[in-house]
């Protein structure tokens, strides 16, 4: 299970892909990620919350209540415990009181920056058996829908891992006339160069084709909270989203990778809605800027990191601030047949 739902009563939810940790809020001081979350009122709300009755009512999911029998102390004992940390915690970094959907749902109705459109939910089965490896229902609704681009594909994801069938099918839409651009993680925002060695041959073919390929400094200086002091901690891409034809945007827990689409339950919000797309792709294209992240493109056979921009830009020839092990991990992932595993 990798879906991320935040859900009330069934007239609000958050979906996106952030974690509930500190450091994917950047509170930490010591990690700081990008990521996007879209909150969700009306039929999609309610829908969100029937896919997480869904699961919570699914066989393969265990009353933890009944694990915590025995213990000295269970969590309910503890529950007026946490509430008063959170609190205090809250009060510390200037959030203020938690208020109610219940008290605040005409605010947030009559909120100017909310944006009324149609949406799809897409979820995977909890259903192990039905769900077998290799059948995810978002993979293979999105096998559907992105060829159905005529225009442009813009994606932002921490994981970028396509299977030699996704590429020629991407290679297949940018032949046709489809625009696709891609930010990602650089080795030293990366989680590992497994991961980063994994992610190669789709971000190359893309190069190839002449397709804007831009990837996160590790030392990008993205927003942190106010309450947050210290040093800039190490930025990383978390997102999970892409806009189709500034038009569709896709939001959620799917990372382009064959783990979402083989074995992990995901979840995704598919918005038909064009205000929605031009806010996302500002959004995407903050991180583009040369401050933040590097522009890839090949030169001669081999790929090259353009740092900064006009008459200061600098060329790495090589993986900006890998190590000799770091090379050797990235050409082991790259050509052996291990994609499948990351």
């Amino acid at each position: 299970m990798h879906n991320k739902v935040l859900s009330a009563d069934g007239a609000g939810a958050i979906i996106g892909g952030r974690n509930i940790q500190n450091r994917y809020f950047g509170l930490s001081g010591e990690h700081v990620f990008r990521d996007m979350d879209l909150f969700a009122t009306g039929p999609a709300a309610a829908e969100i919350d029937a896919s997480f009755d869904l699961f919570w009512n699914s066989p393969a999911a265990v009353d933890w209540q009944r694990r915590m029998d025995g213990m000295p102390s269970s969590s309910a004992d503890q529950a007026p415990r946490w509430r008063q940390q959170i609190a205090d915690w809250a009060n510390k970094a200037g959030l203020g009181p938690a208020g109610s959907l219940a008290d605040d749902g005409a605010a947030v109705l009559d909120d100017p920056g909310m944006i009324w459109a149609q949406s799809v939910l897409l979820v995977d089965s909890p259903d192990i058996d039905e769900d077998a490896p290799g059948a995810g229902r978002i993979a293979e609704a999105l096998k559907r829908r992105l060829p159905q681009a005529s225009e442009s594909i813009d994606v932002e994801a921490g994981y970028f891992i396509l299977t030699e069938d996704a590429i020629k099918a991407i290679v297949a839409m940018i032949d046709k006339g489809v625009r696709v651009s891609l930010l990602s993680n650089s080795l030293r925002a990366s989680e590992s160069a497994m991961i980063y060695g994994g992610y190669w041959a789709g971000r190359d073919a893309l190069i190839a084709k002449g397709q804007a390929v831009r990837e996160l400094r590790g030392n990008a200086r993205l927003p942190l909270h106010p309450g947050v002091q210290g040093a800039q901690p190490q930025s990383t891409v978390h997102s999970k989203m892409a806009v189709i034809d500034a038009r569709y945007t896709l939001v959620g827990s799917f990372n382009f990778d064959p783990r979402s689409a083989n074995l992990n339950t995901e979840i995704m919000l598919l918005i038909d809605s064009r205000s929605l797309a031009s806010q996302a792709l500002s959004i995407m294209r903050a991180g583009w800027h040369a401050d933040h992240s590097y522009r890839l493109r090949h030169q001669g056979n081999e790929t090259v990191w353009i740092d900064g921009q006009d008459d200061q830009a600098k060329v790495h020839t090589i993986t900006p601030g890998a190590t000799w092990l770091d090379q050797v991990v990235i050409r082991l992932v790259r050509y052996l047949p291990a994609r499948w595993l990351l």
